[in-house]
């Protein structure tokens, strides 16, 4: 992740805790539609850090080892956010690469770990969704 604050943005450090002493919340089998983006730009200080005209900076940084993150979007906002993993919990960063900047649908174990969420996913089964907007002429509805 990307501090914006410099030397402000880390008062202290006092303890390094570790999933392994985390409480897990299991939250069920999910199909999820959203947008690969890479969370050091996405959340950090770069405004376009999500769409087409980001994608090409979010695959060097998820091939560089930023985890993948689904951002979910409605009504026009970003609502919630998913780490991506394999069934395993592994990071998938090569493997989700041509889809980084797409809208895409993923189905997968959900877990809660804090207040992050995860969902573990069949890399086969990640697609991408086409959404389209179809413009109609209704003049000829007019009287």
């Amino acid at each position: 992740m990307e501090l914006t604050e410099e030397n402000e943005s880390v008062i202290s450090v006092n303890k390094v805790s570790t999933i392994a002493n985390q409480v897990v919340e299991e939250l069920g089998e999910q199909r999820i539609y959203g947008e690969i983006v890479d969370p050091k730009c996405f959340f950090g200080v770069m405004k376009t850090g999500y769409g087409k005209i980001h994608r090409s900076c979010a695959i060097r940084c998820i091939s560089g080892g930023i985890p993948p993150v689904l951002a979910i979007k409605e009504n026009e906002q970003y609502v919630d956010y998913y780490f991506l993993t394999n069934q395993n919990g592994t990071l998938i960063n090569r493997d989700v690469l041509e889809y980084v900047g797409k809208k895409v649908e993923v189905s997968g174990e959900v877990e809660k770990i804090d207040d992050w969420k995860n969902i573990k996913i069949d890399t086969q089964n990640l697609r991408q969704t086409i959404s389209m907007k179809i413009d109609v002429d209704v003049s000829f509805c007019r009287k």
